[in-house]
């Protein structure tokens, strides 16, 4: 389709009825029905510049401002509008007239589809709603648009703060590490960058409800989905640091055992720690977070005198 000239209004006229037979009989009214095709529309930005045939300097993008309803079937039924009054939609129905919010999972897509993304709409969604109505947004959303939130955010947010922040607002900390944690073994190159960051920094008993997030979410556990994995150092360190729970007290009490620990690593070699399971455990999984800071430190501070004196 065509359009030689884009026009200051814009009216799309759907047949919305079909006849059944074919043929010219005049009985063939009976045999109408009604076509009840879901439309997907934007709400703002309808971009039809690829279909204008003329050349000219008026934008040929379209904001919705009115829409007319029916209900019932090919032989009865009733009509209702609803039309932008302002900033506000109102729903037109004989003489009621009434405020009426666009659904905001639907409104959600409707910001989802343009480009570029108005932050605006989506902040205010995201401001106006509690964490309970945002996580059924992103269940709603998946059922009717077959994608889910946490994508169309990955997709379309590049800034890896704001990224993180928008997609927190609609997921739990442990859905949402669930799907960091898919997309970065799943989507091409592994992301271990992600990968170490969740596993690194969260406690024993965080990463057991990611596990069981995770089964939730893609019907298989965390533990399983790594086991199907290529066989590696890295693998096999992930899952150490999966089922093996971290100390909750602090064995380095001053400077001098992170100092000795530190040296311990040196002494027998950072190879070694590389691809004796044990010896990994008993520094990097088993210790207290606090505990591996400290001896992080005295590590740092010997390798740069060591650097020093070559």
């Amino acid at each position: 389709m065509d359009i030689y000239k884009s026009p200051y209004y814009l009216i799309f006229q759907i047949k919305r009825f079909k006849q059944d037979n074919e043929g010219s009989s005049i009985f063939n009214i009976f045999n109408s029905s009604k076509n009840t095709t879901f439309i997907d529309f934007p709400i703002n930005n309808l971009d039809l510049s690829k279909y204008i045939l003329s050349e000219n300097n008026k934008s040929n993008k379209y904001d919705l401002i009115g829409v007319i309803n029916h209900y019932g079937g090919e032989s009865f039924g009733h009509y209702t509008a609803y039309c932008l009054n302002e900033k506000n939609w109102m729903e037109y129905n004989d003489e009621s007239v009434k405020k009426r919010a666009l659904e905001k999972t639907d409104l959600l897509f409707s910001i989802f589809i343009n480009n570029p993304l108005n932050y605006d709409m989506l902040f205010d969604i995201l401001l106006r709603t509690s964490n309970y109505e945002r996580q059924i947004i992103a269940d709603e959303y998946k059922i009717k648009y077959k994608k889910t939130v946490f994508d169309e955010i990955n997709s379309l947010i590049s800034d890896k703060d704001t990224k993180y922040i928008v997609t927190l607002m609609f997921y739990n900390y442990y859905e949402l590490d669930a799907r960091i944690l898919h997309k970065a073994f799943k989507e091409g190159k592994r992301d271990e960058k992600a990968i170490v960051e969740i596993f690194a920094s969260r406690p024993h008993w965080y990463l057991q409800i990611v596990d069981e997030e995770y089964k939730k979410i893609y019907g298989i556990s965390l533990k399983d989905d790594l086991l199907k994995e290529k066989k590696c150092d890295f693998i096999t360190f992930l899952l150490c640091i999966l089922s093996t729970p971290r100390s909750k007290t602090n064995s380095i009490k001053n400077q001098k055992q992170a100092a000795d620990a530190a040296q311990e690593i040196i002494k027998k070699g950072l190879k070694k720690y590389g691809t004796d399971v044990e010896l990994f455990k008993g520094l990097f999984v088993k210790r207290s977070r606090e505990d591996l800071i400290m001896i992080s430190r005295e590590f740092k501070s010997m390798e740069k005198k060591k650097k020093k004196f070559i």
